[in-house]
């Protein structure tokens, strides 16, 4: 059966048949339109009602319902950005793909155009931005499409990504949580603030609060995270953050440098080379001892 689709706005009309993706690609650019048809007094004040008839099925919708249907159009990345409010440079990151797609019609993204939109939204470029582009792949939020030769991989957001973003709403602030969890968040990593008790698969391990020496609630908590995220080394403020915003622990920095300084065959440092901070990663030792404790 042939596809059809024909619109009416007062004496405007539109008809197109064929398949399902030339149909579909045909409607949206006329629905994109119907604003400005419907925009002079004229059409506004005499057409009650735009007719839309797909194979024999006839829909009605008045002119504010159909414009209120229309997605939402921004005019720069800046009012976009503004809009979502999005809680971390993760999603962040995320948003800016979609938009460049979606509104700026370019289908192939890379790391150097995002560095581009952080610049033009003048919102400050993640620290680490190559480790925000492998967390979405791995949510299968964006998929890569090719690799050129010097070196630079291409990517494109997918259909998981998109429905992401569309129904991405700010989180709603709790008062009470507000008062009493720390704020610990400086020097922390994007991708430790994206963190949440949910997706750490917290069941499968001991609890963290029933550990009794403070050593062990420590390797316990990075041993739980390098396990369910592609995060394995950890600034002290990363840890910090950890315990006291993941596992609502009470902690000290001075704890935290206490064990790596009793414990140094526990731990691997290394220095990040964009935030100058020194970063730990578990050892064998370290590991076999989290691994202990983890056990249910």
């Amino acid at each position: 059966m042939e596809n059809r689709v024909r619109i009416k706005i007062g004496n405007f009309e539109f008809e197109a048949s064929g398949d399902e993706n030339v149909i579909e690609r045909e409607r949206k650019i006329i629905m994109e339109l119907i604003p400005q048809l419907i925009s002079a007094n004229h059409y506004y004040n005499e057409v009650e009602n735009i007719v839309t008839i797909e194979n024999n099925d006839v829909k009605k919708m008045s002119c504010e319902e159909s414009i209120k249907a229309l997605p939402v159009s921004y005019a720069s990345i800046n009012q976009f950005l503004k809009a979502k409010q999005f809680g971390n440079s993760i999603d962040t990151t995320l948003g800016i793909i979609y938009y460049i797609e979606k509104y700026e019609k370019v289908s192939t993204i890379n790391q150097n155009i995002i560095k581009e939109y952080y610049e033009k939204a003048k919102t400050k470029l993640p620290i680490n931005l190559s480790q925000n582009f492998s967390n979405l792949t791995q949510k299968g939020f964006i998929k890569t499409l090719n690799k050129e030769k010097n070196g630079i991989i291409n990517y494109s957001i997918t259909m998981d990504g998109e429905d992401f973003i569309e129904s991405y709403e700010p989180k709603e602030t709790n008062k009470k949580t507000k008062k009493t969890v720390i704020k610990t968040n400086n020097n922390v990593k994007d991708e430790i603030l994206s963190l949440t008790r949910e997706n750490l698969n917290l069941h499968k391990y001991t609890k963290v609060k029933d550990v009794k020496e403070f050593k062990g609630k420590m390797l316990l908590a990075m041993y739980i995270v390098s396990k369910n995220s592609s995060i394995d080394k950890f600034s002290v403020n990363d840890i910090n953050y950890i315990l006291v915003n993941i596992f609502q622990e009470s902690v000290t920095i001075d704890q935290i440098k206490g064990v790596i300084k009793r414990e140094p065959t526990w731990f691997n440092k290394t220095k990040n080379e964009t935030s100058k901070l020194y970063e730990y990663n578990l050892l064998i030792e370290g590991l076999d001892y989290a691994e202990n404790i983890s056990k249910i």
